[in-house]
């Protein structure tokens, strides 16, 4: 049979995000979250998430995928690559006024 194997200590080590990322993104989704002045129940909705889904998140208690950034991304109105980056997020405004979208895409 020709493919590719995954070992099990392959899939252990790609099995989870770091806790410094994981850090990163949810310190950005509590900071924006706050500043449009969003409870995590109304980010779930905005995002269609659940409100447990958000708080885990914002705990560095769970893994998500990229299509789960995409979504609360859009719902905080910025771009996705900005809630995993260390230098913090422009706010919703900031990214308005420029014409940025969350999935990347510039209107200038």
């Amino acid at each position: 049979m020709l493919g590719f194997r995954v070992t099990e200590e392959k899939r252990q080590k790609y099995k989870h995000c770091s806790q410094e990322l994981l850090g990163v993104l949810a310190a950005n989704i509590i900071s924006l979250r706050r500043e449009q002045g969003l409870s995590q129940e109304a980010l779930a909705e905005k995002s269609g998430m659940h409100r447990t889904f958000i708080s885990l998140i914002e705990r560095r208690g769970r893994n998500i995928t990229l299509g789960a950034v995409e979504a609360l991304a859009e719902a905080l109105g910025v771009r996705a690559y900005e809630l995993l980056t260390g230098d913090g997020v422009r706010s919703s405004t900031e990214n308005k006024a420029d014409g940025a979208r969350s999935d990347g895409v510039s209107f200038k």
